[in-house]
Formats: C-alpha cells, sequence, structure tokens
C-alpha cells in the first residue's frame, strides 16, 4: 500500500470514528436524507461541524456531510489554523462521493477560486490595488494580488519605474528591475483569465486617464520645450511639464524615435542629444497616453530643395553610410539618403560587400526618384 493511499484510510477512518464515537444524531440525520448528489467543480457554502486532526466534517445542510482529508490540512496549516466550529466555510466538490461513500471537498480550491472571482471584479471595477514585487526577471516583474501570483510587463511601469538604459543594455534592465523587488507598488489589473491562469497588471494604467485629460489639450504639430530625461538606442525620453491646465502638475513624457532625430540616420542618439538637456520638439504623434515627438519636423525637409536636382539615369557622387539587409544606404549632396537595393546585388551574381564599403565614395547611377515619397534607389556603375 502506498504512502497516499495509507494516508487517505487514516483520514476516512478518523473521519468515521469522529462521527462514530460521538454518536451524533445531527449526522446521522443528514446522511440518512439522500440528498441530491452535488456535482465535482461545484462551489458549496456550509458550516465546519466537526475538527479532526486529520479531518475536517462540513455540514452542507441537506447535501449531506462532507470531508476535508487530512493532507490537505498538513499540507496548508496556515489556513486552518483558525478554523472553528460553526464557522461558515466556501468548499468546492471534489469527488461528489468517494470510496468511502462521503463528499470530498476542498477548503483551498475554493479559495483559489473564490480569490480569480475577487481579481475580476476589481478588474471590473478599475479598483486600484496593493502588490508586493516578488522577483524580477528580464521581461518584467512577478507580483502577488490575493494570493495569486501576476506578472507586469516591463512596458506598464510608470515613468518612475520604467528602466530607460542607453542602448538597451540587458543587464542594466534586469538591475533597474530587481530594485523593486519586495517594494509595495499600486497597481490596476488589465487583464485576467483563470482558466489560463493568467494575471496581468499595470502601475502605468494608475496614470492615463490623468495624462489623457492633461493630453486633450495639445494638438498634433504643437510644439513643445522639454528635458532629455534618458537615452535608448531606438530614441530619446523627453519630459515636459504642462502648462495649459493650471491646477495640473502632470509631467507628460514622450519619445522622440531615432528616425525622428534627423533627415539623415543617426546610429547612436547619444550623438545628437545628452540627457538633462532642454530642446524643442514638435509632437507628430498621440495616441491615448503615449505622445511622439520629432526633432526632425522642426528641420527643413532637404527633399523639397532638390526637385529638379536629380534626374533618373543621372550619374551623382556619394558616400556609403550604412549597410543592411535592405542594401547600401549612400548620402548624396544636399544631405539626401539613397539606397542601393540589395537586388542591384542579386543581378550582378555579388555580394554586397564584394562591390561596396562603409566611407566609400562613389559614383552611383539613379534608377528612379520620388521626392514625395522620400526615396531615391541607385545602381552601381
Amino acid at each position: 500500500m502506498t504512502t497516499s493511499t495509507t494516508t487517505l484510510t487514516q483520514d476516512t477512518n478518523i473521519m468515521t470514528g469522529i462521527a462514530g464515537k460521538n454518536n451524533d444524531k445531527k449526522i446521522e440525520g443528514l446522511i440518512s436524507q439522500g440528498p441530491q448528489m452535488p456535482q465535482a467543480g461545484q462551489s458549496l457554502t456550509g458550516h465546519v461541524l466537526k475538527i479532526g486532526k486529520s479531518a475536517i466534517l462540513i455540514d452542507l445542510g441537506p447535501i449531506g456531510i462532507a470531508t476535508i482529508l487530512g493532507r490537505e490540512i498538513q499540507e496548508n496549516p496556515e489556513s486552518f489554523r483558525n478554523l472553528k466550529v460553526n464557522d461558515e466555510a466556501l468548499v468546492k466538490v471534489i469527488a461528489p462521493e468517494n470510496e468511502k461513500g462521503f463528499i470530498e471537498v476542498s477548503l483551498m480550491a475554493a479559495d483559489k477560486e473564490s480569490n480569480w472571482d475577487k481579481l475580476i471584479q476589481y478588474m471590473k471595477n478599475g479598483d486600484i490595488l496593493d502588490a508586493i514585487v516578488l522577483k524580477a526577471n528580464r521581461g518584467g516583474l512577478l507580483m502577488e494580488i490575493n494570493k495569486v501570483q501576476g506578472f507586469m510587463p516591463a512596458s506598464q511601469l510608470n515613468q518612475e519605474h520604467y528602466p530607460k538604459v542607453a542602448n538597451g543594455d540587458k543587464n542594466e534592465i534586469m538591475r533597474q528591475l530587481q530594485i523593486l523587488v519586495n517594494k509595495k507598488l499600486k497597481i490596476k489589473i488589465i487583464d485576467v483569465d483563470p482558466q489560463e491562469q493568467k494575471l496581468i497588471v499595470s502601475e502605468k494604467a494608475l496614470e492615463q486617464d490623468k495624462i489623457k485629460k492633461v493630453l486633450t489639450n495639445y494638438q498634433v504639430g504643437e510644439t513643445v520645450e522639454g528635458t532629455i530625461t534618458n537615452l535608448a538606442a531606438f530614441g530619446a525620453f523627453i519630459q515636459f511639464k504642462t502648462d495649459k491646465l493650471p491646477n495640473e502638475e502632470q509631467n507628460i513624457e514622450g519619445l522622440i524615435h531615432v528616425s525622428e532625430m534627423d533627415w539623415l540616420p543617426v546610429s547612436d542618439p547619444g550623438q545628437l542629444l545628452k540627457v538633462g538637456q532642454v530642446i524643442q520638439a514638435k509632437i507628430v504623434d498621440i495616441n491615448n497616453d503615449r505622445v511622439s515627438l520629432s526633432l526632425k519636423a522642426l528641420k527643413p525637409d532637404p527633399w523639397q530643395a532638390i526637385e529638379g536636382l536629380y534626374q533618373t539615369g543621372q550619374k551623382v557622387k556619394g558616400k556609403v553610410n550604412s549597410i543592411n539587409r535592405y542594401g547600401a544606404f549612400v548620402v548624396l549632396t544636399g544631405n539626401i539618403q539613397a539606397i542601393v537595393p540589395m537586388s542591384e546585388f542579386s543581378q550582378r551574381q555579388q555580394a554586397i560587400q564584394e562591390v561596396l564599403y562603409l566611407g566609400q565614395e562613389k559614383e552611383f547611377k539613379i534608377m528612379s526618384v520620388d521626392t514625395k515619397a522620400h526615396r531615391l534607389a541607385l545602381g552601381i556603375i
């Protein structure tokens, strides 16, 4: 006989002994009523009838007597420590009738189900909750809410806690996230699914409504002044205070994407901007609580100045600025970036590195030009 079988036998024997020894007429009466059989997974409310060292009896009224087996009590002693006779208890049916003829129920399973129900209601209500950070990983934070483990993606941290790391250094991101371990954060639930055991929370959601309200006073195309708060490989974060609502002290943080820094490609935002630098930028997009800004939108568009300057078939000199899977990018006179598409090399049955290299100055042939689309294609001569 296995240990688990022995424990089960002992638990049910103790439970039967409790009933037999005390000759409890209430128990006998309930058992003799022949109630409707409950269903596995059903949650029921009853009262604690008897507490033994390795079995607890629950009075489910007309349904009958149920038992919580000893292994659950032993595995979760803290949950049962303060349980008393006559206490109301929410339990979940594990087996409508076990081998001893009793209804087997679980207090812990019902408690877990109840916790998920509460989480669903918290999300519907938009409640603000306190949650402890248990652990950090590269994707975000593991947290506990109402005895359920949830996850906060790093993107859902607020402006204060979001790790803005230059060059996207993963080790530095992890270090900044680990600072939050064991701290209590105020959060909102943004996604919950008991079936998938999924709980997603957000710290940023607490600010979103307020930021959205403030942003209704700004328009795309408007120029704002702000301070660079951080640099990353993908762009720069700029923070500006609203001066349109006197009673609002909300700092708005937006992103200047690396592609919006200059008309020519920028490989390192740090080459143009420094943390703490005060600059002006133009708002190019407002999406809910997110603001996208641009520096190049405040600079003259070089493509407007070359109308008629470059023609298809014309030979031009340029300098190879970068090479990637799309082809080679070449800077022409007037700060115009052109591309030698990868198809140009495949047609010649040559690898791009066999023909061009970074910094090379070379003559090319214009294959097509579209100033409105900001596109100029070159061919190898």
